[in-house]
C-alpha cells in the first residue's frame, strides 16, 4: 500500500500521448500543507469546445489541475523510471484502455463542481492510506465526499436558467460517485471504505425527502411514419450529398428502433469498428417465401449501453417493401440502405457477402463534414426535422426516432402482437422497453367506448380468500 509524502500536483502520468495543456484558471494556486506536503489546489474549467474536441483529453487535464492524477502518496509502482520499458508501456497501455469507459462529460461537470468546492473550502482533497485497515485516511477521505454532496446541494445548480435550483440528490449521488471512482482508479485502490460511510446515507436520505415526489419526465416525442410522409411532402432534403446519408440514417434508425449513438458512435467517444456501425455490419440475403419474394438484409446492432461489452451484435432484417424503382418509396428501409451505397461510391456486396476491405472497418453512416457519426448528429438532426415539421425544437431528441419506431410498431401490429417484437427490434432486456411505445388515440377511444359493455367475472371474486398479487403476469 502505498505511503503518503508525494505532492498532488498537475502531473502527466506516462504514457498519455499528449501532455495537457494547461488548464483555464479561475484563481490563482492556493499551497495548503498536510504532513509537510505542499498541495497545490487550482479551480479549473474546461471550455465546452475542448470538452467536445477532446473529451478524454479535456478530463484528464481537469483531473490533473486538480491535483486528482496519479498515485496516492509514494507508490512503488508508479515511482519515475521504475520497471523496464515494457513494463512501463503495458502499465499505461492498460489504464489508457480503462480510462476509454469514462463518461467523459459527467465526469467533466463532476470535477468543474468539485473544483469550485476545493477553491471554497482550501480543504486537501485526499490522503493516501498507510494500510488496507488505515481508517483515519479512509475517513478523511469519506468526509471530503460527504462535504462535496452537501457543498452542492447548498450552492445549487449552475446551469444556465437554473442557477440556484436545488440540485436533486441523485444529481448529487452521481458526481460525488464519479469523484471517488476516479480517484480510486487513480490511486490503484480504494480510497474509501464501507466501515466510514456512516453518514453519507442518512444524508442522502434526509436529500430524497426534501427533493419529494419525481417530476415529470421532459417531454421528447417520437418521429414517426406519418412524420416522415409529411417531410417528403415538404420537399425535405433526401437526395444532395448529405441528404441521402440524413434521410437513410433517420429511416433506418425508426425501421429497427435505433437509439442516438446506435446509428454510428457514442458522443464523446472514438469511433470503434468492432461495435458501431460499420459497413461491414450489413449482409445482403436473398428473396425468399418469408420475405414475400423481395430482398432483404440484416445490420448488426450492437447496444450502445453495453457498457460493460458484453453483449454481441444481434442481427436486425430490413425488407424491402414493395417492388419497384430503389428509392421510389421514401420509407423504405432496404432502399435508404441501398441510397447510401451508391451515394458513397460503394459497391452493394453479393447476397451472404459483406463490405470487405479497409472500407469495411469504416462507419457507414457519416456527418456533413465526413467525421463518423455520434449521438450529438441524430440529436441535430431530429432537431431540424421537429423545425421542418413546423414542431417544438425541444421537444426532439436522440431517441425521437427510436420512439417513433416502437409506437408505429404498436399501431401497425396491434398492442399484443408488437410488444414481443418491439423488444427485440429494440433490444431490450427488460419490458422497460415497452414504455418507448407511445398511447395511441384510437386504442383509447376503442377502449373507452366498449368498457361499458364489460361482464365478466375476476378471479379474485370467484376465488374466496385470493388476493391478486402485485406481479401476477
Amino acid at each position: 500500500m502505498p505511503t503518503a509524502g508525494r505532492a498532488q500536483g498537475t502531473q502527466v502520468a506516462a504514457g498519455d500521448a499528449r501532455a495537457p495543456a494547461p488548464a483555464t484558471a479561475t484563481h490563482a494556486p492556493a499551497q495548503q500543507r498536510d504532513g509537510g506536503t505542499a498541495i497545490p489546489i487550482l479551480t479549473a474549467r474546461i471550455a465546452a469546445r475542448d470538452s467536445v474536441a477532446d473529451p478524454l483529453r479535456a478530463v484528464l487535464q481537469l483531473a490533473s489541475s486538480l491535483g486528482l492524477r496519479g498515485p496516492l502518496g509514494d507508490d512503488e509502482r508508479d515511482a519515475e523510471g521504475s520497471g523496464s520499458p515494457m513494463e512501463r508501456e503495458l502499465r499505461d497501455s492498460v489504464r489508457q484502455r480503462a480510462r476509454r469507459t469514462w463518461d467523459a462529460k459527467r465526469l467533466t461537470t463532476a470535477l468543474n463542481r468539485f473544483g469550485d468546492f476545493l477553491r471554497a473550502t482550501q480543504r486537501q482533497p485526499f490522503r493516501a492510506l498507510q494500510h488496507a485497515g488505515d481508517l483515519s485516511a479512509a475517513g478523511y477521505n469519506q468526509d471530503t465526499l460527504d462535504m462535496f454532496a452537501e457543498w452542492c446541494r447548498r450552492t445549487g445548480s449552475v446551469q444556465k436558467g437554473r442557477i440556484g435550483d436545488t440540485l436533486k440528490s441523485d444529481s448529487i449521488s452521481t458526481m460525488v460517485g464519479a469523484i471517488k471512482l476516479l480517484r480510486t482508479f487513480e490511486a490503484g485502490y480504494t480510497i474509501v471504505s464501507a466501515a466510514v460511510n456512516v453518514t453519507a446515507p442518512a444524508a442522502f436520505k434526509e436529500m430524497r425527502q426534501g427533493d419529494g415526489a419525481p417530476g415529470a419526465r421532459r417531454l421528447v416525442r417520437g418521429l414517426r411514419a406519418q412524420h416522415f410522409r409529411k417531410l417528403v411532402q415538404l420537399g425535405y432534403d433526401r437526395s444532395s450529398a448529405h441528404g441521402v446519408i440524413e434521410w437513410a440514417a433517420a429511416i433506418v434508425a425508426h425501421n429497427i428502433l435505433l437509439r442516438g449513438g446506435e446509428i454510428g458512435g457514442r458522443e464523446g467517444k472514438p469511433f470503434d469498428a468492432a461495435r458501431d456501425f460499420t459497413w461491414a455490419a450489413i449482409e445482403f440475403k436473398a428473396a425468399c417465401a418469408d420475405s414475400a419474394g423481395l430482398p432483404w438484409l440484416t445490420i448488426d446492432v450492437v447496444p450502445c449501453k453495453d457498457t460493460h461489452a458484453r453483449h454481441r451484435a444481434c442481427p436486425m432484417a430490413v425488407r424491402r417493401r414493395a417492388k419497384g424503382p430503389v428509392g421510389s418509396d421514401p420509407l423504405c428501409p432496404y432502399d435508404a440502405v441501398m441510397s447510401v451505397f451508391r451515394a458513397r461510391g460503394v459497391a452493394a456486396p453479393a447476397v451472404g457477402e459483406r463490405v470487405r476491405g479497409a472500407t469495411a472497418s469504416e462507419p457507414f453512416f457519416t456527418w456533413r463534414g465526413g467525421e463518423p457519426w455520434d449521438t450529438r448528429h441524430t440529436r441535430t438532426l431530429a432537431k431540424e426535422m421537429f423545425v421542418a415539421l413546423g414542431l417544438a425544437e425541444e421537444e426532439a431528441g436522440a431517441k425521437c426516432f427510436r420512439i417513433g419506431g416502437a409506437t408505429d410498431l404498436r399501431d401497425a401490429l396491434g398492442s399484443s402482437q408488437a410488444a414481443e417484437l418491439t423488444l427485440q427490434r429494440g433490444r431490450w432486456a427488460s419490458d422497460v422497453g415497452l414504455v418507448y411505445q407511445r398511447a395511441l388515440v384510437r386504442n383509447h377511444l376503442e377502449g373507452s367506448a366498449a368498457i361499458g359493455d364489460a361482464a365478466g367475472a375476476d378471479l379474485e371474486s370467484m376465488c374466496a380468500g385470493w388476493a391478486q398479487p402485485a406481479t401476477f403476469r
